[in-house]
């Protein structure tokens, strides 16, 4: 999967979400997704967000 200039999937996350979100941390990983903690710029608040895993995309 194409993950940005630097090869770093959480790059091309942040990439896609910055605009509305402010990511913080990782949360959390499984097998299916990942959690990352972020903050919503317009609506003020902390949100939780929850990106699949891309092999699971593949094909879809």
């Amino acid at each position: 999967p194409e993950t940005g200039a630097t090869g770093d999937p959480h790059e091309l996350i942040h990439n896609a979400l910055s605009e509305r979100y402010q990511l913080e941390d990782e949360v959390g990983r499984g097998g299916m997704s990942t959690v990352f903690s972020a903050r919503d710029k317009k609506h003020d608040r902390q949100v939780a967000i929850k990106v699949i895993n891309p092999e699971l995309t593949r094909g879809a």
